[in-house]
């Protein structure tokens, strides 16, 4: 989160924590800002799962709302093998 939230990067005027993915119980935050330079809105989500054997990390940027239903597809049907 504090690698991502930085001026030269992106500034969150927002975070959120999150405990979910999909069916996947973690830790997570939503940060929704602006990316360097003040222009351009959008939202870095951030979320981590693990297990003894097993774990993820997911990041996504989204800046298209219109990007959102195929990030929310896979998020949806995400499973670990």
């Amino acid at each position: 989160e504090e690698a991502l939230n930085s001026p030269e990067i992106f500034t969150a005027k927002t975070i959120e924590n999150i405990p979910r993915f999909g069916n996947y119980e973690g830790k997570g935050v939503i940060m929704k800002g602006t990316y360097s330079g003040g222009v351009v809105t959008g939202s870095i989500k951030i979320f981590s799962f693990a297990e003894e054997n097993k774990g993820f990390l997911v990041i996504r940027q989204m800046i298209h709302d219109d990007d959102t239903k195929d990030f929310d597809l896979v998020e949806s049907t995400f499973h670990l093998k």
